[in-house]
């Protein structure tokens, strides 16, 4: 059924109506359509690419951010109350217990996973018969025709939009089919077959991400093409070399990296990338120096210089001189106090790092409000940070830190604020002095708890339980499941205790259908903290024997 166009609000009672936005987000429904709406796009996409080849209409929804549906409270509004206008008070209310119940959540779950992958062959075999009935065009051409189409090819490629790199190959192709000898040519096509190749990308500060050999086959074709029309292409060889690193060929890598420097190349990227092999192969001296060469390279794209910035700060840690990247950061903002990406990772490794939260919020109020959200969220950040460390060991905030902690919940909220210092491993204290001050501290808490136990982090999970986080209702971070499942995963047995002091119902069911009880006897052998647990099922909570 077609959500209706108007809302439906002004005929459903209130109470009712918050009734049906349980429901939706129980059933998922918003989720659902989203995925329908995604759905329709594809095809969409895939059926005007067929009859167009220069849309790359495909290339534009693969890199598309993906839809979330309506909202809970847009789909009780305009779907559900007219659907359900008939259905009485109790039969609603003994449909969204079962929805909501243990039974109901594990149905909609996984109901939806054998219809998503039989969609995803549906698809396939639909984009194959709609392009196998639509006849393509050949190109043909003058030299001087070709030596265009390259011309406008690299000026869509330097864009770097889904849509240009797509026409791009299209006009690259039909050139090539003129200049079938052009190693230009070759390589540039091989360098957009690594730039949209499918599966995930190592994103900045990421060495390499699992990936599969088929998706560089078209890649490693061109390049190899034109390598063999011109053996002194050095561009060729550092992509190429990419290619091999990006799949575990270590060997391989170096062997082009090699052969790229032979040859004359202004190419800040084949730092970066030695830079990246060498932190593989945890020589971070090495990869310390490639990756300053690279960062200060002028000729360096902003993706080059800030993911070799962030790679220096992650190598700073690993070699336990966390401090060491002050230097670089300090010199770089003061020449470019504007640079709003350079400053949010220098701020982010101040505050994750070095809790030198001041600093932090001089760079972040010197690049300005330029982030968006994100330039919220870091401030909050800071704020929240340096209020913190102003309230000495009592940890009671007062004054002046009262104030700033206030002013960063403003920004974000409590629930965004407090879960940004969990995923940062800020210590209990800010967390919980974060709570306290949010408009619902146990809003608050039930929101972190999740992030808390899931990133380890025990202290501050035991905070948010003694400050009345729900604790027998699914987490919020990660894998939603219950907290007490979630304890089990992590093997933390002092969490385990406080959640069953709270009052956690270990009889409610994990995610996967077992029932706490029932996955400690089945794991009671590998670690004696199953065996802790166990014991406290069976005492109420009380700590065991000879603690």
């Amino acid at each position: 059924m077609t959500p209706p166009k108007k809302p439906m609000a002004h005929a459903t009672d209130p109470e009712r109506l918050k009734l049906l936005v349980r429901l939706a987000r129980a059933m998922a429904l918003s989720e659902m359509l989203g995925s329908q709406q995604r759905e329709r796009e594809y095809l969409i996409a895939v059926v005007e690419d067929a009859r167009d080849p220069m849309s790359s209409a495909k290339i534009a929804f693969e890199n598309s951010r993906y839809w979330h549906g309506p909202g809970d409270e847009a789909v009780a509004e305009q779907w559900l109350a007219p659907a359900l206008k008939g259905v009485g008070a109790d039969d609603l209310g003994r449909f969204l217990a079962f929805a909501e119940g243990e039974a109901g959540q594990a149905y909609y779950r996984n109901f939806a996973s054998p219809h998503y992958h039989q969609l995803q062959e549906w698809h396939g075999a639909f984009a194959k018969a709609v392009s196998d009935a639509l006849p393509q065009a050949v190109a043909s051409g003058t030299p001087a025709e070709a030596d265009a189409m390259v011309a406008e090819a690299r000026q869509l490629y330097g864009n770097g939009d889904a849509q240009g790199n797509g026409r791009a190959r299209l006009l690259l192709q039909r050139a090539a089919t003129i200049k079938p000898k052009d190693a230009g040519i070759k390589l540039l096509l091989g360098q957009i077959a690594m730039t949209m190749r499918e599966g995930r990308q190592p994103e900045v500060g990421e060495l390499r991400v699992p990936t599969d050999p088929k998706f560089f086959v078209e890649a490693e074709t061109y390049l190899k093409e034109a390598i063999a029309l011109d053996p002194a292409l050095p561009l060729a060889y550092l992509v190429y070399g990419r290619a091999r690193f990006l799949q575990d060929d270590n060997v391989g890598a170096a062997r082009n990296f090699q052969l790229a420097r032979q040859y004359p190349c202004d190419c800040p990227r084949l730092d970066l990338y030695e830079g990246d092999l060498m932190a593989a192969k945890e020589d971070w001296q090495g990869a310390s120096a490639a990756y300053r060469i690279a960062f200060a390279h002028p000729a360096s794209s902003d993706f080059t210089r800030r993911d070799a910035f962030t790679k220096l700060g992650s190598i700073a840690v690993q070699a336990k001189r966390p401090d060491e990247i002050r230097a670089i950061g300090d010199a770089y903002m003061q020449q470019h106090p504007d640079d709003a990406g350079i400053g949010e990772i220098y701020a982010t490794h101040l505050m994750n790092v070095l809790r030198d939260y001041a600093t932090a919020l001089k760079i972040i109020d010197g690049v300005g409000d330029g982030y968006g959200y994100g330039w919220k969220q870091l401030r909050a950040y800071a704020l929240s940070g340096l209020a913190q460390q102003g309230a000495g060991k009592q940890g009671k905030l007062a004054g002046k830190q009262a104030q700033m902690m206030q002013e960063a919940i403003a920004l974000v909220g409590g629930p965004d604020l407090a879960r940004i210092h969990c995923l940062g491993q800020s210590d209990a204290a800010t967390i919980r002095s974060i709570a306290i001050y949010s408009d619902d501290p146990k809003e608050t808490a039930t929101h972190v708890l999740g992030c808390a136990i899931f990133t380890r982090n025990t202290d501050a999970a035991v905070a948010m339980i003694v400050l009345g986080a729900d604790v027998n209702v699914m987490t919020k971070y990660a894998i939603e499941d219950m907290p007490l499942c979630h304890a089990v995963y992590t093997k933390d047995s002092v969490v385990f205790k406080a959640l069953l002091d709270a009052k956690a119902d270990p009889e409610r069911k994990c995610r996967d259908g077992r029932d706490v009880r029932g996955m400690l006897e089945s794991r009671r052998h590998e670690a004696g903290e199953f065996e802790d647990m166990l014991r406290m099922l069976g005492t109420g909570g009380a700590a065991p024997a000879g603690t």
